[in-house]
């Protein structure tokens, strides 16, 4: 796979590829506000999304997840959204998954640890912006659990390497991860 990198001139409204653009991505870049609930932010990008299946992230992980992989998951299980599962390091939500790789419950932050966690990637359907409601809404909370009560919410197990680094708000956890010249989540 080739990668074309750019290089984005806001002031002029120009963009410099330098490369082959093989891939066909699309990418919005949207200020959401500073101190908007995760939720909102979702919803913000609602009208740059048009009617396609698009991917959201927290950003603060690294994972060496195939993003191909998870849209053909996506793609066979017709649900609204999949959850990249990943096990249980013991201070995260954690998903009950049941038959046909459905999310059952979505329990945030458990006493006690046990199972899959919710990794922070999902692909979503522009439907999902109807669980959004109101400008205070969060996307941990109201969205997944949400999706899983009506079923609509699958879960892609990843097994390889993911870590949480946490938020901008608080210092970051890399273990010298991000140092690493042969990372483990690099794919190229």
């Amino acid at each position: 796979m080739e990668s074309c990198d750019i290089t984005v001139h806001l002031c002029e409204n120009k963009i410099d590829f330098h490369g082959d653009a093989s891939d066909k991505w699309t990418f919005a870049l949207v200020d959401t506000g500073l101190h908007t609930p995760t939720g909102s932010h979702i919803m913000r990008i609602a009208p740059y999304v048009n009617d396609e299946t698009f991917c959201v992230t927290y950003g603060d992980g690294l994972i060496d997840l195939n993003l191909r992989k998870v849209v053909e998951f996506h793609r066979q299980h017709s649900k609204k959204a999949p959850v990249t599962a990943v096990p249980s390091p013991g201070r995260f939500g954690i998903l009950e998954i049941g038959g046909s790789e459905n999310v059952i419950l979505f329990h945030e932050q458990p006493e006690k640890d046990f199972g899959w966690i919710n990794g922070g990637f999902f692909i979503l359907e522009p439907s999902i912006f109807d669980y959004i409601e109101g400008d205070m809404a969060t996307w941990e909370r109201q969205l997944p659990e949400g999706l899983a009560a009506d079923g609509d919410l699958s879960a892609y197990r990843h097994s390889g390497f993911w870590r949480a680094h946490g938020h901008a708000a608080r210092p970051a956890r890399t273990g010298g991860d991000l140092e690493l010249e042969q990372g483990p989540w690099k794919a190229w």
